[in-house]
C-alpha cells in the first residue's frame, strides 16, 4: 500500500460515506474525470489499499433477538406475518427447542412487546422470549 494523496484521501472518504456513489459523481467532487477516478480506485484496489466495497445495513446497529416456539407448523407462516412489520429483520427456521428466531432492527421494549403480542396471537405460535442485544462482538478469519 502506497502513501495516499488528497485526491485518494478525497476518493476514499466519498466511498466509505457510500460505496455505490458512482465514479462520475466522485469524479465531479475531485475535480478530475471518471477515468482518472477509475483509474485511481483500480489502483488502490491492486495496492491492497481498498479491501473490499461493502454495506452497513441496520441490523448490525441496535437489534433484538425474539426466540419463537411453535406447534410445529411450517415456519413460513410466521414469516409471512413477521412481514408486515415495518422494521427490517432477519428470519431463520431452526430445529432445537425453539423453531425460529427473528433478528429485529429495534430494541424499543414497547415496539418488541407489539410485536411479540402480535406473534402471541396466532394459533401456530406457543411461545416468544424477547432478547434485546446489548453488544456484539465479531471475528472474521483472515481470508
Amino acid at each position: 500500500m502506497k502513501k495516499l494523496d488528497n485526491i485518494n484521501t478525497k476518493i476514499l472518504q466519498l466511498l466509505t460515506e457510500d460505496s455505490r456513489r458512482s465514479y462520475q459523481e466522485i469524479a465531479d467532487t475531485v475535480n478530475l474525470s471518471r477515468s482518472a477516478v477509475n483509474k485511481r480506485i483500480n489502483q488502490m484496489i491492486d495496492d491492497g489499499t481498498i479491501k473490499r466495497f461493502t454495506i452497513e445495513h441496520t441490523l448490525e446497529k441496535a437489534y433484538s433477538i425474539l426466540l419463537i416456539k411453535s406447534d410445529g407448523c411450517n415456519c413460513d407462516i410466521i414469516f409471512d406475518k413477521l412481514c408486515s412489520i415495518k422494521e427490517d429483520f432477519i428470519f431463520e427456521s431452526l430445529y432445537g427447542s425453539v423453531d425460529s428466531i427473528a433478528r429485529i432492527a429495534t430494541i424499543e421494549h414497547c415496539r418488541l412487546y407489539e410485536i411479540k403480542n402480535m406473534l402471541m396471537q396466532m394459533a401456530e405460535v406457543e411461545e416468544v422470549k424477547t432478547l434485546p442485544v446489548m453488544a456484539t462482538h465479531v471475528k472474521r478469519s483472515k481470508k
